[in-house]
């Protein structure tokens, strides 16, 4: 993501699988929960866009992020001056583990 100063947010978005194999024959999906970067900015959202039902053998699925930040909060970046924020999404099955991401 690189800042500009004629654009009033700047944002990025990905796409990431995983993999639950201990999904039985039902869904086995209880939530995502987002870890936000200490002394952050911006907003992270996270969509399950396909949940690992277990269904047919089916233990992969997939998660959509969505990262945005207001340009006038990294206008204070000098050019190539770069800042690292690390966020995690956790996609938990209904006995409350944390699934494996796969990318």
């Amino acid at each position: 993501m690189a800042e500009d100063s004629a654009t009033p947010s700047l944002s990025l978005q990905q796409i990431f699988s995983f993999t639950d194999t201990s999904s039985s024959s039902d869904p086995d999906f209880q939530g995502l929960n987002i870890v936000n970067a200490p002394n952050g900015i911006g907003t992270l959202t996270a969509t399950l866009l396909d949940e690992a039902t277990g269904l047919g053998g089916d233990t992969t699925g997939s998660v959509q992020w969505s990262y945005s930040v207001a340009n006038a909060e990294v206008q204070y970046l000098a050019a190539g001056e770069t800042r690292v924020m690390e966020y995690r999404i956790e996609v938990i099955d209904l006995d409350g583990n944390e699934v494996p991401l796969v990318s």
